[in-house]
């Protein structure tokens, strides 16, 4: 065993997420996440929050997994056989997905549904929330051989970029999702290879500024397209996938940058590092620590 010390700014980026995820389900009754009673009145401002806390929140977990593995490889050199990883996320990502999957049935549904063949696929896929297992454990079997395909990030990047756009987001055991999320996760490992501190010294409030207009522009294109019967499926799917990357984007750019920003300032802190070490656990892989042991 070697020396191991936390990410603080990725315990920071860990303790925004929570944050965003307790803002988002307070307000999903408003953004049509949730069933809204029928005594509880429409308040759009409500709605904009909600979308607004939503916006990237799901592709900065995959890329906060994708930076860590990045240190993983590139920082510490650790050793990743592909046996080794599949075992690995097997018990970590696969076997969650099962446990937990006959205990969400047993609360929300029956089950007499694994019985048929429909429900026994979708429990595969991963019952309710638990889809989002499945996917990460393609994103890292996948990012297994991408990180090993011989052409500069800056080629393929924007290939991986349309790889996920065009994927259709389909239930199917998670690899749709997860070829879909790939491009977030590889963003992740491209900024922990490249050690893009430099992030730091960019002015926020452009990030910020930025990402609101962007998201006040593009959010109501892409409520309508939700909305709209008239496009084809290909096109929807492409559609849904492409509009809100600008904002999802930049938003995980500006917290980036505001966690790394602000990182000297919770040095040894234990309240983020409490927060963060029981906040998301097996849904943002792999540990927050860097760490010199290598595995075979």
């Amino acid at each position: 065993m070697g020396h191991s010390s936390r990410i603080i700014y990725i315990d920071i980026l860990r303790s925004l997420c929570i944050l965003l995820l307790l803002t988002y389900h307070s307000f999903a009754i408003y953004t049509g996440g949730w069933i809204k009673p029928d005594n509880v009145p429409d308040i759009p401002l409500y709605g904009w929050i909600g979308k607004l806390s939503y916006s990237f929140m799901l592709p900065m977990w995959v890329f906060i997994s994708g930076h860590i593995w990045g240190h993983q490889v590139y920082t510490t050199k650790k050793v990743i056989t592909l046996k080794g990883l599949i075992i690995k996320k097997l018990k970590k990502l696969i076997i969650p997905t099962f446990v937990f999957g006959i205990l969400y049935i047993l609360a929300f549904g029956s089950i007499l549904e694994l019985i048929k063949p429909i429900g026994l696929f979708l429990f595969f896929c991963g019952e309710g929330h638990l889809w989002f297992l499945p996917m990460l454990f393609w994103v890292f079997v996948f990012s297994y051989f991408l990180i090993r395909i011989p052409l500069p990030e800056h080629i393929l990047f924007p290939i991986v970029v349309i790889i996920s756009i065009c994927s259709w987001n389909l239930p199917s055991l998670g690899i749709g999702n997860g070829i879909y999320y790939l491009m977030f996760f590889y963003f992740g490992l491209i900024t922990a290879k490249n050690n893009c501190m430099s992030i730091r010294l960019i002015n926020l409030v452009v990030f910020l500024i930025s990402f609101i207009l962007l998201f006040i522009i593009l959010n109501p294109i892409l409520d309508n397209v939700w909305h709209s019967d008239r496009y084809s499926r290909p096109i929807f799917q492409i559609l849904i996938h492409l509009i809100p990357l600008p904002y999802q984007f930049v938003g995980i750019m500006f917290f980036y940058g505001l966690a790394l920003r602000f990182e000297k300032y919770f040095q040894d802190n234990s309240i983020i590092t409490f927060i963060a070490g029981y906040s998301f656990g097996i849904y943002i892989n792999d540990s927050v620590k860097i760490t010199e042991v290598v595995e075979t």
